[in-house]
């Protein structure tokens, strides 16, 4: 716990702010994992999909942020003597050295959160070849290691079979609650012929998942992320998602009232020789996108025909395209549907004299624009990754 993280809690002792050296740590800690156990770099100069890299990223960044908030939140609860009158900082500094709380955050739930991470990784990294190869093996069995240390719930799951695409059998694929050490085979329907057995109805997986699987591991990793988005660390911060600015120490979110300018777009001849140029200096996948790659973040941004057109409507929007995809000044990130958790919207900005907004959704460019300095604070919304 370093002394300036403390002097920042001391100094801000009401509200729900991010510490954001400590936050960034939180990141860097869990995204190393997911760099370690997935072939993301793989895939990453494949030129290949990167949405699900994505929704790692922003459950990830969600998930530090609420884990600060709330550590914060803890220490708070140390600044004030019986009294009600603040303490001065070194005896706000000796009370939380001797604050047990802290050293089970940092040293128990740290560890318990790393294998979480680890294992849904692992999981979540299956669970995408398992849907590539369902006309294959359509089916899943839930298999655990059945020892002293099984919890009966899990014990209760052994042997229970789900269809892929099942909404609720989707949901439970293990790791299915903190430490767990369950697993999803991929079967065939030989299999199934050879054991007598039959895949789980949709009511009956409901059942199984409402019995036997807590309500805040109901999710599927490679559709989230790694770590649920229903700890107790967001009772703190209720929904990460809603992270802005503010909460960053980077200035108070506006009214959003505010209209881009509308002068009139650039001529089509500049339009046509720029991406010219793009399709020469950058990677094109199989259906002429343009790949635009942000190495920082392993991510891949690709820029549609459509996109195009849309973008080339606005003064300058064409410009700082690459630059601003490629060596931006912040990355912002939010979910688009909040509970299905499919969709990752995400805002690139760069500053400079006149600031540019890339704006993509699941990987893909939706919109690109110039801006005003003032408007900066209209498109952090979300939580920052970079």
């Amino acid at each position: 716990m370093s002394e300036e993280e403390l002097r920042y809690i001391y100094a801000n002792p009401t509200g729900t702010r991010i510490f954001t050296p400590i936050y960034n740590e939180y990141k860097k800690y869990f995204f190393n994992q997911v760099l370690e156990h997935t072939p993301l770099k793989t895939v990453f100069t494949e030129y290949r999909e990167t949405g699900v890299y994505e929704r790692y990223m922003l459950n990830l960044a969600q998930f530090s942020a609420a884990k600060n908030a709330a550590e914060a939140a803890i220490m708070q609860t140390e600044l004030f003597a019986p009294g009600g009158k603040l303490k001065s900082f070194q005896r706000f500094k000796k009370d939380i050295a001797d604050l047990d709380i802290v050293h089970i955050e940092n040293e128990v739930h740290m560890r318990v959160e790393y294998e979480t991470c680890r294992r849904n990784v692992i999981s979540g990294t299956q669970w995408a070849r398992m849907e590539e190869n369902a006309d294959l093996y359509p089916y899943w069995i839930w298999e655990g290691v059945l020892d002293r240390r099984e919890r009966p719930e899990h014990v209760a799951m052994e042997g229970k079979v789900f269809r892929i695409g099942d909404p609720y059998g989707d949901k439970m694929f293990p790791p299915s609650g903190w430490n767990c050490r369950c697993r999803g085979v991929p079967i065939d329907d030989m299999y199934l012929q050879e054991k007598h057995f039959r895949p789980s109805t949709p009511a009956e997986a409901k059942k199984l998942m409402e019995e036997n699987v807590p309500a805040n591991f109901r999710y599927n990793a490679a559709k989230q992320g790694p770590l649920p988005n229903d700890h107790s660390y967001f009772q703190v911060l209720p929904n990460a998602n809603a992270a802005n600015a503010n909460m960053f120490g980077l200035g108070s979110l506006e009214d959003g009232k505010k209209h881009l300018r509308t002068l009139a777009g650039k001529g089509l001849a500049y339009v046509v020789e720029l991406v010219h140029g793009w399709r020469r200096d950058h990677h094109v996948d199989n259906r002429h996108n343009i790949v635009f790659q942000n190495k920082a973040t392993y991510t891949n941004v690709r820029l549609t025909e459509t996109a195009i057109h849309d973008i080339s409507k606005y003064p300058g929007g064409m410009d700082q395209l690459p630059a601003a995809i490629q060596h931006p000044t912040e990355i912002w990130s939010q979910w688009d549907d909040v509970q299905d958790q499919r969709v990752v919207l995400r805002t690139y900005i760069k500053m400079g004299s006149t600031p540019y907004v890339v704006t993509t959704r699941d990987g893909k460019v939706d919109n690109a624009f110039a801006i005003s300095k003032q408007q900066v604070d209209n498109f952090r919304k979300g939580v920052i990754l970079y």
